[in-house]
C-alpha cells in the first residue's frame, strides 16, 4: 500500500515509451486507484496528470480533459499552487469547465470536500440555525477563495497575520465586525485584533470584562467548542449579556478554531443591521478559511517563540562572552597580583 501505486506509475511510463498503449492506460488507472485508496494525494495528482498527457498525445482530448481536471482538483487539495498555475497555462481549453463555468453549488461542493480533508475540525453543531433558501447572490469565485487561503498561509509574522486574517474573514463573511481572541502562554484569553469595514486594530486586551465584545458568548464557545449562530438575539443559550443587550446586533456568529482537536482561538463576527447574514453557504466558506487560519496561527506562534528563544540565547551568549573575557583578564594578571601582595 505504500509503494504499489508508485510501481504501477513507473510501469505505465515504461509502457508508454515502448508504445504499449493498452498496458499504459491500465497501469495509469491502477496507479490512480492505489494512490487514492491509500490517500497519497500528491501521487494521485501526478498519475492523473501523466495519464492526461498520455491520452492527449494519442489525440483523445475528451479523455485527457477528464484526467487533467482530476489532477487539477488534487493539486488544489494538496495546496500546490505552482502546479495549478502550470496546468492553467498549458491546458486552458481542457480545464475550461472548472475555470470558467463553475456555478455556486459546484463551488460549495468543492469547498466542502477541501475543508473535510483538512486537519482542522470545526464542530458543526449550530444553535438557532438560520436557513437560506438560495445561494449567494453572485457566483462564488473559487480561485479567489483559494487565493485568500494561500495569502493566509504565506504570512509568518504574527501581527501581520492577525491583521490580514481578520480582514479576509470579514470580507468573506457578510459581517461588519470581526474579532479574534487567542490564549496567551499562561492560558489567559486576549482580544488580539478587531476589524470593521473601515479599520483594523491589532491589540492585546483582556477578554475578561471586555466591554467591546459579548464575553459570555465567547466563553460559552470556548467551553463547548461549538459553533453558535444567533439571529435577532433569539436564543435560549445563557449568553445574552450587557454588550448584546445594548448593541443588539442582528446577526451573530462565533466559531472555535481547532487544530488537531486543540483550541487555537475564537472568531467572533456580527452584522449590526441585517439578520440572516451568516447563511450556510458563507459558513462553509468561513470553515474553509478557518482551516488555514488555525494552522497559520499555530505556525506564527511557534515562530514568535523561536525568535524569542533566539534573542534570549543571544543575550546569554553575550553575558557568557563577557564573563569569559573577565576570567581571562584575571587569569592573565594573577601572577602580578600575587607578586604585589607578597
Amino acid at each position: 500500500m505504500n509503494h504499489q501505486h508508485k510501481v504501477d506509475l513507473v510501469e505505465a511510463e515504461k509502457s508508454r515509451i515502448l508504445g504499449q498503449n493498452y498496458q499504459a492506460g491500465d497501469f495509469y488507472d491502477r496507479a490512480i486507484f492505489g494512490a487514492k485508496e491509500n490517500k497519497y494525494l500528491q501521487e494521485e495528482a501526478l498519475a492523473n496528470e501523466l495519464a492526461g498527457k498520455f491520452y492527449l498525445d494519442l489525440g483523445k482530448e475528451k479523455i485527457a480533459a477528464s484526467y487533467l481536471q482530476e489532477a487539477y482538483y488534487s493539486y488544489v487539495k494538496w495546496g500546490a499552487k505552482a502546479k495549478t498555475d502550470d496546468l492553467e497555462q498549458r491546458y486552458p481549453h481542457l480545464l475550461q469547465p472548472i475555470l470558467h463555468q463553475v456555478n455556486p453549488s459546484n463551488s460549495l461542493e468543492t469547498l466542502a470536500e477541501l475543508a473535510s480533508d483538512s486537519s482542522l475540525s470545526l464542530l458543526t453543531s449550530i444553535t438557532d440555525k438560520s436557513t437560506s433558501n438560495n445561494n449567494l447572490n453572485t457566483t462564488l469565485d473559487l480561485a479567489t477563495i483559494l487565493k485568500a487561503s494561500q495569502s493566509i498561509s504565506s504570512i509568518i509574522q504574527l501581527d501581520e497575520l492577525l491583521q490580514q486574517l481578520t480582514q479576509i474573514i470579514l470580507q468573506n463573511s457578510g459581517g461588519d465586525r470581526c474579532a479574534l481572541i487567542l490564549p496567551d502562554p499562561e492560558g489567559n484569553w486576549q482580544v488580539e485584533a478587531i476589524t470593521t469595514l473601515k479599520t483594523t486594530e491589532v491589540c492585546t486586551q483582556s477578554l475578561e470584562g471586555n466591554p467591546n465584545l459579548p464575553v459570555n458568548l465567547i466563553y460559552y464557545v470556548k467551553n463547548t467548542q461549538e459553533i453558535v449562530m444567533i439571529d435577532a438575539r433569539k436564543t435560549d443559550l445563557p449568553v445574552i449579556d450587557e454588550y448584546l443587550s445594548q448593541e443588539f446586533p442582528q446577526s451573530i456568529l462565533c466559531l472555535p478554531l481547532l487544530n488537531q482537536q486543540k483550541l487555537i482561538g475564537i472568531l467572533y463576527l456580527q452584522n449590526k443591521l441585517a439578520s440572516g447574514v451568516f447563511t450556510s453557504d458563507r459558513l462553509l466558506i468561513l470553515k474553509f478559511l478557518c482551516t488555514q487560519a488555525a494552522i497559520s496561527l499555530e505556525k506564527a506562534r511557534l515562530y514568535k517563540q523561536s525568535q524569542s528563544y533566539a534573542q534570549q540565547l543571544e543575550v546569554s551568549l553575550s553575558k557568557l562572552q563577557a564573563s569569559e573575557t573577565r576570567f581571562r583578564y584575571l587569569a592573565a594578571n594573577i601572577p602580578g597580583m600575587l607578586y604585589q601582595l607578597l
